[in-house]
């Protein structure tokens, strides 16, 4: 199959058709790569095998990365690491499932070959691929591993689907109170598109901190990291020096939502562990690797007091989170799925800093104004 300009053109997506009119350089793809911002994104599929090949690569000896596009946000690397019996780490997005066969395909792997998925969080973007196939009944052979912690909270999903609701209906109330941003509908939609899982996770194994797995030829040791999630891992193979590091060491920071069970303290303690680590390769579940952990860390510390300070320097005078949230990040909160990402990203902040004693949030009997945050 073939795919030029003239055809994006007329695509119905607008993000398709801005990523081939700049190259792929956009805040929707990364050198040719595809995340979908929209509903969209089943068009995905006209121009997959356009882009197959650049989504594909080998890493390391028996080991692949597949950049798996999903909607709304930058695409998830899953890495096949093969052997005997074949490992992902991760599984993409739930609605990532058929271009995840493709790609491993393209590997000479078929769906049912995989024997595990490690999967470092129970985000819907890393363990989303694999529920999916597992209620569809498609992949039987697959066993599921996640923190042991998981399969003790039996009602993971209904405590994040609750917990979103409530973000959901906070930013509401405050983008009524000034803007028109997002209608009742959208946020309501958003979160139905976003967070689609239910139930109990099929969890077939449990991580703890210090096991040790077997993966094709590479033992793996799990390392707790939590913080970006409670129930976070990292995977790392201390012979070759490799460590697969899920969301906690992004090149766009990594969001820390306390609303959703996520820790500040939890996440720079992470950091200062995985700062000892002896590694001459950072596999992170988003954007490009990083050459050692001091690098990786480095850059994930700066950016996260790059934001802290950013909130700070708006706090001219006292506004409402979601104000905060749109000086902050700019025309990046155009979209929905960015607005409730970076509104919950400044609440967690404002939370902290206000536990601090840094800020003070001014509460007003009408509960229908949104609090305001100002400096102390």
């Amino acid at each position: 199959m073939t795919t030029n300009c003239e055809q994006i053109t007329h695509c119905s997506c607008p993000a398709l058709r801005q990523i081939f009119h700049c190259h792929g350089k956009c805040k929707y793809g990364d050198q040719g790569l595809i995340a979908c911002p929209g509903p969209y994104y089943y068009e995905l599929e006209t121009i997959l095998y356009f882009t197959m090949m650049n989504n594909i690569e080998k890493i390391y000896d028996n080991i692949w990365l597949l950049r798996i596009p999903q909607p709304y946000y930058e695409p998830v690397n899953v890495y096949l690491i093969k052997g005997p019996s074949h490992t992902l780490i991760d599984s993409g997005h739930y609605f990532s499932t058929d271009i995840l066969g493709k790609m491993l395909k393209k590997c000479h792997v078929d769906l049912d070959q995989v024997e595990r998925v490690l999967c470092t969080h129970p985000h819907v973007d890393h363990v989303g691929g694999y529920v999916r196939l597992a209620a569809a009944g498609l992949n039987h052979r697959t066993r599921l591993a996640l923190h042991a912690q998981v399969a003790e909270h039996s009602d993971y999903w209904s405590t994040i689907h609750i917990r979103v609701h409530d973000l959901l209906s906070t930013m509401r109330q405050e983008v009524s109170a000034f803007y028109h941003d997002f209608s009742f509908q959208q946020t309501k939609e958003f979160g139905q598109r976003c967070f689609p899982l239910e139930g109990q996770l099929p969890l077939a194994q449990k991580l703890f901190q210090g096991q040790h797995l077997q993966a094709g030829p590479y033992q793996l040791e799990v390392i707790e990291t939590p913080g970006h999630n409670p129930y976070h891992v990292c995977f790392l193979n201390e012979k070759e020096g490799l460590l697969f590091s899920g969301d906690v060491m992004l090149r766009e920071g990594t969001s820390i939502i306390e609303a959703m069970g996520d820790s500040h303290t939890a996440y720079l303690t992470s950091l200062d562990e995985l700062e000892e680590l002896h590694v001459q390769l950072v596999l992170p579940a988003h954007g490009r690797s990083y050459d050692s952990a001091q690098i990786a860390v480095k850059i994930a510390r700066r950016l996260y007091y790059y934001l802290e300070n950013s909130i700070l320097r708006v706090l001219d005078k006292p506004r409402t989170a979601y104000e905060i949230a749109r000086l902050v990040f700019g025309q990046h909160l155009v979209d929905i799925e960015y607005a409730f990402i970076g509104y919950a990203r400044i609440k967690s902040y404002l939370n902290k800093l206000a536990q601090l004693g840094t800020i003070v949030c001014e509460t007003n009997q009408n509960i229908e104004i949104p609090p305001l945050y100002r400096k102390t």
